[in-house]
């Protein structure tokens, strides 16, 4: 734990496989973690990487940076500072982030539906 009581970083790099163009360093503070999901926050450098999410959502607030996700098909949609999205089950195409991008994500599987979605 650093002073303000958040984990250290956990430094990786994608899978080569995975990478599209560049070759950063990634960083990820891990927040939660549980059967039900995960959450945390995550850095980059300027890269693109294939994104695929085959049976989860991803929730993400930027929290600084810009990045373009696009599909397999070729719609592509950017966002930035401020902005958050939602990556659904299935999502097949690619993660660009255009400058040093800084998010926070949640993970959650979908087989377990979003407490927002369970019926009342």
């Amino acid at each position: 734990m650093n002073r303000a009581g958040q984990p250290a970083a956990e430094e990786y790099c994608d899978a080569p496989e995975l990478v599209l163009g560049g070759q950063p360093l990634l960083r990820l503070w891990p927040l939660f973690e549980h059967l039900s999901g995960q959450a945390g926050l995550w850095s980059s450098d300027e890269y693109s990487k294939r994104k695929v999410l085959p049976d989860e959502y991803e929730f993400c607030l930027l929290l600084s940076g810009r990045v373009r996700i696009a599909d397999v098909a070729g719609c592509s949609v950017e966002f930035g500072a401020g902005d958050a999205f939602l990556l659904e089950p299935g999502f097949d195409g690619s993660w660009t982030s255009l400058e040093p991008v800084r998010k926070f994500f949640m993970m959650m599987p979908a087989q377990t539906p979003p407490l927002w979605m369970a019926p009342v």
